[in-house]
């Protein structure tokens, strides 16, 4: 193991869109400060992947952006930024634009170690922060010290709860793989010679409907016998609904609205709040996506009435595309739904699973929870990451007690893929009449338990959305935030 008696002025977890968006607005401040005034001279950046990449299992061939294209690294922010990119119609040229950033902050002095897996953070006997970190390649373990960390952790793909104790079936994938796995899951389903195939796609957002398109693609192209191929979407709600993108309901994305989600006044308040304009975010879908998908599914009723009405059975060379209103899903292969109307039990087998199901950001705890470090935060390895909550520094003050009940508790949300496959609010949205509360300023830093000293100060990016709002887990603020956290960074406490 290598280690360094010297210490970074900050080092960066992940190098995704949040801290490419930190690299530029921190190569823009050197541009127009004073060194002295912002000294953040020493800076690593690390990345578990060999080299960026954003969402590669879903660049879906015409899947387009749903943000404003001035939403993008720094144009809210600075205008005349040199990372601005004024036109992202597509999420496949957006993903390109990200790649193309990444390497523009490297080349203006940002360093980034790729294929490096942060593996332990702890501290040393002076709190400050110590980061663990292995290099894939080699094995090499490294420890660095710095005076800032700032955790943006990414979501990771949630599943159906009955469904967890097979999610590594290779049948059953989550929509976050599904362009890097379905190409190896469509060779073993056809090579098993079956007359017509049935696929299952669960959830009821944007990234649920663009599969389940995508796969009527796919399957279009294999013979079937006897019978079309078939794509059931198993969703829980009556029907599929068109995101809110009107511009009043979109103003809860704008950067003034953060101010306003910080300052509301009581945990239940945030969560009425974000039960109100979930309808923006989760569990729908785009009304382009959603029309197409209706005129599929309009036109595969045409053609049976007319076959009905003829007497001649219409051809089976196109995919069926089925919506199955039911819920409660149980494990494997088969799945047992309850009608959510007449609750009758129906048991189906498919061919194949994907779960476009939402995510979870719940990462940052983990790693926390796990070193020195979380007895900062009162966390210890017994906390489970659903018991956390974050909440705004002056709740501390107000002394609330948080009471959440289901009724004001927005459940677990489908995929729904705004402007990336979007999470389901898990830390925001805990069940439990006492959460484990975790302080953390307006600027994104957490703050340490009373009594307790942590000389490094850390941040989180992407994970604050019961504090911070619903644009907290979206590409909506990326510029906003980047520069404000870097300006809270250039304060000396």
């Amino acid at each position: 193991m290598s280690s360094s008696d010297s210490i970074f002025d900050l080092i960066g977890l992940g190098f995704g869109p949040a801290n490419i968006a930190i690299a530029g607005a921190i190569v823009e401040t050197r541009l127009v400060r004073k060194a002295d005034s912002c000294p953040l001279n020493q800076i690593l950046f690390i990345e578990k992947h060999a080299k960026f990449s954003w969402h590669p299992g879903m660049l879906l061939p015409d899947a387009k952006m749903q943000i404003s294209f001035m939403k993008d690294l720094a144009t809210l922010r600075s205008p005349q930024s040199p990372i601005t990119f004024f036109t992202i119609p597509t999420r496949k040229e957006y993903a390109d634009y990200l790649s193309w950033a990444a390497q523009w902050v490297q080349d203006h002095g940002i360093p980034v170690s790729f294929a490096t897996e942060v593996v332990a953070i702890d501290t040393d006997a002076d709190g400050i922060v110590i980061v663990r970190s292995k290099n894939l390649t080699t094995g090499e373990i490294t420890s660095r010290r710095t005076r800032n960390l700032i955790i943006s952790p990414g979501g990771t793909g949630r599943v159906p709860h009955p469904m967890s104790t097979v999610v590594d079936h290779p049948l059953i994938i989550h929509s976050a793989s599904f362009l890097t796995s379905i190409d190896s899951i469509m060779s073993t389903i056809t090579a098993k010679g079956k007359d017509n195939l049935r696929i299952a796609v669960i959830g009821s957002g944007q990234s649920a409907a663009e599969v389940t398109l995508n796969l009527r693609e796919r399957l279009a192209a294999i013979p079937a016998k006897g019978a079309p191929h078939s794509i059931n979407m198993v969703i829980r709600k009556g029907a599929l609904r068109p995101s809110d993108d009107t511009g009043f309901a979109n103003e809860i994305f704008d950067p003034s609205a953060t101010n306003d989600w910080y300052s509301l006044s009581s945990p239940n308040t945030r969560q009425m709040r974000l039960r109100e304009y979930k309808s923006t975010n989760y569990s729908v879908v785009n009304p382009i996506t959603l029309e197409a998908l209706y005129e599929v599914i309009y036109g595969q009723k045409v053609d049976k009435d007319i076959a009905k009405r003829t007497g001649v059975p219409s051809d089976f060379i196109t995919p069926l595309i089925n919506i199955e209103t039911y819920s409660h899903i149980l494990a494997r292969l088969y799945l047992h739904h309850p009608n959510i109307i007449s609750r009758a039990i129906s048991t189906e087998k498919y061919d194949a699973v994907i779960c476009a199901t939402g995510y979870q950001r719940t990462l940052w705890v983990d790693l926390l929870k796990e070193s020195s470090v979380g007895k900062a935060f009162g966390l210890s390895p017994a906390c489970h990451p659903e018991t956390c909550r974050l909440a705004p520094e002056n709740e501390n003050t107000r002394d609330t007690v948080s009471s959440f009940d289901e009724s004001t508790t927005p459940s677990s949300h489908s995929s729904s893929n705004i402007s990336t496959p979007p999470t389901s609010p898990s830390l925001s949205a805990t069940q439990l009449d006492h959460p484990h509360k975790i302080f953390i300023t307006r600027g994104y830093r957490l703050l340490p338990s009373e009594g307790q000293t942590l000389k490094s100060r850390i941040y989180l990016q992407g994970v604050e959305e019961a504090t911070h709002g619903l644009s907290d887990t979206l590409l909506s603020i990326l510029g906003i935030r980047a520069g404000e956290v870097v300006d809270d960074l250039c304060k000396l406490d």
